[in-house]
């Protein structure tokens, strides 16, 4: 069953590209946008207009350089012209004095934010986990108590892997080969799911915007703090995938596991699966 998805975004998404963290000589807040911009072309602009040994200086000069303020140093005339040609992406912003930034993972071609299909498929593992435990949850019960029983698991991640594997990799999927049970009888295998774009009517909007994140620790006896870093409040700028956002994805979900999720009532015994050791 192959169909095509519409995704509508409904808090602030912020999924990581595998860069580093962007430094203040990196981008430009201006005027409400923060504007990415070339390292490559900035270089070659500034040499260009001869102003890259002044460039150069002021970076050797500053222990914590930035754009905002060496901005100041290039004449008026010269300001917009170099921000058209170094740009390569623009970004609306909520916050100001913005003093690092963390980019979503952009498509490099549109250079527009969106979701992978890993993402979108861990999401459809979670809410498939709750389906399967909420149609039941004696089992789930009696699995949990006996993993901790008998494996005198304490971690809770090792007692999430464990129901993970418990749900959706120990089981022979209609009589096929046994096998040992691990990422091949995984049933989400029965899943594909392409990466999420933004539709292509939307392109031309601003889908994201900069936000201000302050990072919380949690407390040993419940609940959690801000972070403090020398007496403030530790924060972090991302670029997040802005509430109400429609973005178009494509899933292939196989017969057997859609006749699982759409039937209530399941048991295992009913679709074929063998419980293996």
């Amino acid at each position: 069953m192959k169909k095509l998805v519409k995704l509508t975004i409904l808090s602030p998404v912020y999924i990581g590209d595998e860069k580093r963290e962007l430094s203040q000589v990196e981008f430009l807040e201006q005027n409400s946008f923060i504007h990415i911009f070339s390292e490559d072309k900035l270089i070659r602009v500034l040499k260009e207009k001869g102003m890259i040994r002044d460039f150069l200086n002021y970076l050797e000069q500053q222990s914590y350089p930035s754009l905002r303020e060496y901005w100041w140093h290039i004449p008026p005339g010269e300001r917009n012209s170099i921000l058209k040609e170094v740009t390569i992406r623009k970004i609306k912003t909520s916050v100001s004095r913005v003093r690092n930034l963390q980019l979503h993972i952009s498509d490099p071609v549109t250079s527009l934010p969106y979701i992978p299909g890993s993402s979108i498929k861990g999401s459809l593992r979670s809410a498939l986990l709750y389906y399967f435990v909420s149609e039941n949850t004696n089992p789930f019960i009696e699995v949990f108590e006996k993993l901790i029983k008998e494996r005198n698991l304490k971690n809770r991640k090792q007692i999430g892997t464990q129901i993970d594997g418990y749900y959706f990799q120990s089981n022979n999927i209609k009589g096929k080969n046994r096998v040992k049970k691990g990422g091949n009888t995984d049933l989400m295998r029965l899943v594909k799911v392409s990466d999420a774009f933004v539709r292509q009517e939307h392109r031309s909007n601003q889908i994201s915007e900069v936000v201000r994140v302050k990072i919380i620790s949690l407390n040993n006896n419940g609940g959690y703090h801000f972070s403090k870093n020398r007496n403030s409040d530790i924060e972090i700028f991302v670029e997040v995938i802005k509430p109400g956002t429609e973005l178009i994805f494509e899933i292939d979900i196989d017969e057997f596991l859609k006749e699982l999720i759409e039937i209530k009532g399941h048991s295992k015994e009913k679709y074929q699966y063998d419980q293996m050791d």
